[in-house]
């Protein structure tokens, strides 16, 4: 580590604040770690689309949820509200209601006898608001922790009232659902016939389906229609869908 140290001091000395790949080693880094090899400007177009169509639901879900008022203000009543109990309690309720869920509407096999248990996050890791540890297929008899972060408290009041915005956007319901789906998803991965199956996991794959299926989920029914969980799911997917053009966009120079 201190190797790796002086090394980055020396590059300080020519670096500057240049951080674009540009469109062709960005092509190849899709190419080299997704197999997408669909041109960049198609994708940002597909994003961009996608966007559009999310934000159009988010007012659809707003004028039920909150109406007469702004998308804005339809946002600040649905990041206002905060889980009885606390985060990690809300959390360990709500692993429970959806392996329920997802028996009851026979979603997906849920292969073994595995549990997610739900801890607070430890101090050092709570840059993170919600993650997951997993046990890999050459573990045995290890559980699974979902963690979570409490709301960070401290700094001038612009940064706390910042710190309590994101914590009740991350904790609305559909991150639940996100650390349940990967949580499933890798219990059928450890049982892959494929020792490459099992091992090396595509990040597409990974947070991509898991965000995927929280959509899904609410498309079967998860929440009986109410609208404050389609507004949660929906900011959750209009931030990846600004990512994912921004990151485009701004790694091409546009």
């Amino acid at each position: 580590m201190k190797d790796i140290d002086g090394w980055f001091k020396s590059q300080e000395a020519t670096a500057t604040n240049n951080f674009q790949l540009g469109a062709e080693k960005f092509s190849e880094m899709l190419k080299a770690t997704e197999r997408v090899d669909v041109p960049l400007s198609e994708l940002a177009e597909i994003g961009r689309r996608d966007l559009d169509r999310n934000l159009a639901a988010l007012k659809e879900a707003c004028a039920t949820f909150a109406p007469g008022v702004s998308i804005n203000e339809c946002v600040a009543k649905a990041e206002a509200h905060k889980p009885t109990g606390g985060p990690v309690e809300m959390a360990r309720k709500q692993l429970g209601d959806l392996k329920s869920f997802i028996l009851e509407k026979k979603v997906v096999t849920i292969p073994g006898t595995e549990e997610a248990k739900v801890a607070e996050a430890p101090a050092y890791r709570r840059w993170n608001f919600a993650y997951i540890n997993i046990p890999g297929p050459y573990e045995k008899g290890l559980p699974s922790i979902y963690y979570i972060a409490p709301p960070i408290l401290r700094g001038p009041k612009k940064r706390k009232t910042l710190m309590c915005r994101e914590w009740a956007v991350c904790f609305s319901r559909p991150r639940t659902r996100c650390g349940r789906d990967i949580f499933l998803q890798f219990l059928h991965a450890n049982r892959s016939s494929s020792k490459l199956g099992q091992l090396f996991v595509g990040y597409a794959f990974a947070e991509g389906w898991a965000h995927y299926t929280e959509e899904m989920m609410w498309e079967a029914g998860l929440g009986n229609g109410e609208a404050e969980m389609h507004v949660g799911q929906l900011l959750e997917a209009l931030l990846r869908n600004v990512r994912f053009v921004s990151a485009i966009e701004m790694h091409t120079g546009r």
